[in-house]
């Protein structure tokens, strides 16, 4: 393979970390594991939330969701967020990050309906809600999570920096 040999291959690949914002653990504190991905559609929602399945069996699973793209907020997407959250355990959806200029360029009408969504999570029996400020989710996932859980927090840019938040809050202990 390219003049390498199969222990220098070996040996690259013992080393590889994964790809950057994809099921990126970004920490653990308390028995919590936060995760990035880069998910931001409900297809990429869906492989993540069910990797995590797979990758963590038995764990509770929270999926924070920022919807950032104006492409991600869509109406047409809404049954599809719906379906794809019914693999976790816990939903948090972030603000909707250009609603004001979403709204301007195609009208309320056609953007995704966040307390839809969260309303018909709950009616199935999954823990669900919006809050629209980041150092809010970070409280409410410390104040709530316990040992073993697992926080994937996706999102197509940095979410407010809520992961570093959450930890920083798991951290110093809130909740516990």
């Amino acid at each position: 393979m390219r003049g390498l040999s199969a222990e220098e291959i070996q040996k690259g690949l013992e080393s590889f970390r994964g790809i950057k914002r994809r099921m990126e653990v970004r920490g653990i504190e308390r028995g919590v594991t936060v995760i990035d991905d880069f998910a931001h559609h409900p297809t990429a929602i869906a492989t993540t939330l069910h990797g995590a399945r797979r990758r963590y069996p038995g764990r509770r699973l929270w999926a924070l969701f920022e919807p950032r793209s104006i492409s991600s907020s869509r109406k047409e997407f809404e049954s599809g967020y719906i379906d794809a959250f019914h693999e976790a355990d816990r939903v948090i959806v972030g603000p909707v990050f250009h609603k004001q200029r979403y709204e301007e360029r195609y009208g309320i009408e056609k953007m995704m309906s966040v307390p839809t969504i969260v309303e018909r999570l709950e009616h199935d029996g999954i823990a669900a809600g919006q809050i629209d400020d980041f150092d809010q989710i970070a409280k409410a996932v410390a104040k709530d999570a316990r040992e073993g859980d697992v926080v994937l927090v996706m999102s197509s840019g940095a979410f407010g920096g809520v992961h570093e938040k959450i930890l920083s809050e798991l951290h110093r202990g809130i909740g516990s």
